[in-house]
């Protein structure tokens, strides 16, 4: 499957310590379709839940839908602004926990195939991301 991720040198706008967190702290954001940084807590309670995901996973989305749910184009550009980018891997679904939010998947068994620009997005589409 693809995996759709922004990130700065590796590390993701929540943990990452790159972006002014002011940008998700506006209540609007903490709603279902946008969960806060600590919903993927659930994926690290099993022996076969490290085996899936890895230690430390990464979180992404499936789609160019599921990125707009956490991402509004706005922030997107703002993101572009400090560097980040926007990185199409692809993993094998047995190494991902899926559910309507986001994606956790290990790192070490992704693949990296395209860095984009945060706003370039509509490239991802065209390499087969899902639009939804």
């Amino acid at each position: 499957m693809y995996v759709l991720r922004i990130e700065k040198n590796g590390k993701g706008p929540f943990t990452g310590g790159w972006t002014d967190r002011s940008w998700f702290n506006k209540g609007k954001y903490q709603t279902k379709k946008h969960p806060d940084s600590t919903c993927e807590c659930h994926y690290y309670g099993s022996e076969k839940e490290y085996t899936v995901c890895g230690v430390q996973p990464l979180c992404g989305v499936k789609s160019v839908e599921q990125l707009f749910h956490w991402f509004p184009h706005k922030m997107l550009e703002k993101m572009e602004e400090v560097g980040a980018v926007l990185v199409v891997y692809k993993v094998r679904k047995t190494y991902t926990k899926t559910d309507d939010y986001q994606v956790v998947f290990n790192a070490k068994k992704a693949e990296k195939l395209l860095t984009l620009k945060p706003t370039e997005y509509k490239i991802a589409k065209q390499h087969g991301v899902p639009k939804c």
